[in-house]
């Protein structure tokens, strides 16, 4: 009788161990997948050759104030 129980306690913990390490993985890989999307995220703006930033392609301010845009480009 002591020899199954001692059995059974060696299988559930075993079990637990698989269920402990998979959950541990998942979320270890949840973590590194969100800071690898930041880090990207960070990078868009930068120009990581020069190591400065790059232009504006327009501004939305300058383009909305009257009499700043030229007459003929509208």
């Amino acid at each position: 009788l002591i020899n199954i129980a001692t059995n059974i306690a060696a299988i559930y913990f075993f079990i637990l161990f698989i269920y402990l390490f998979i959950y541990l993985f998942i979320y270890l890989f949840i973590y590194l997948f969100i800071y690898y999307l930041r880090e990207r995220e960070g990078e868009r703006g930068r120009d990581t050759d020069r190591g400065r930033s790059r232009f504006h392609a327009g501004s939305l301010t300058w383009d909305s104030m009257l009499h700043l845009q030229h007459p003929t480009l509208g």
